[in-house]
């Protein structure tokens, strides 16, 4: 594993970042990779943390606490001795923290969220493929082996997208789902 980018997954303490985790943990033990765990510390508008020492206290508390969940999470799943998972909290904003971790991945890995707008966000902005798990549960679990679904708007930036899915879904046995959205009705007037 030594001298390979990780899977990153981004973790928020929620339901879906516990399904990112379990299927990023499955993907890097796949692909003999390591699974680096983070999530983000924002403290929004604090400039001086001395004056809000206990309160950033209780942030870092809550982000090492997380990350030891999503640790342990991992490791029950993969249930290898060998497998590596390493943790981080980074100060800063969640899309901050996360299209600068891409630079370093060899895939983002999230949860979906109710909104979608982390999802569209490092859709555009990550320097590294982005997974975004969801979809259906069983005992609680994700399905480990669901399809690989690309967008695909014909686009040259596009090309490299869709190499890596049908690359992804070649190396998983998995169906490749091809998504294409178009509107009849006229947005330009």
């Amino acid at each position: 594993m030594t001298g390979h980018r990780p899977i990153i997954v981004g973790i928020d303490g929620s339901a879906a970042a516990d399904k990112a985790v379990i299927w990023a943990a499955l993907c890097a033990r796949r692909r003999d990779r390591r699974l680096h765990i983070v999530t983000a510390v924002d403290m929004p508008g604090v400039v001086d943390l001395s004056e809000f020492a206990g309160e950033a206290t209780e942030f870092v508390a809550t982000a090492k606490s997380r990350l030891a969940a999503a640790e342990t999470l991992a490791v029950s799943v993969v249930d290898d001795p060998t497998f590596e998972v390493t943790s981080s909290a980074v100060e800063g904003g969640v899309m901050d923290v996360l299209i600068g971790v891409s630079a370093q991945a060899e895939l983002l890995v999230i949860g979906a969220s109710e909104t979608g707008a982390v999802t569209l966000s490092l859709a555009a902005h990550s320097v590294s493929p982005v997974a975004v798990v969801r979809g259906r549960d069983i005992d609680g679990r994700p399905v480990a082996e669901g399809p690989v679904v690309v967008g695909v708007d014909g686009s040259d930036v596009n090309q490299a997208a869709v190499e890596w899915a049908f690359a992804e879904a070649s190396a998983r046995d998995a169906p490749l789902i091809a998504v294409h959205v178009w509107s009849d009705v006229d947005l330009t007037r």
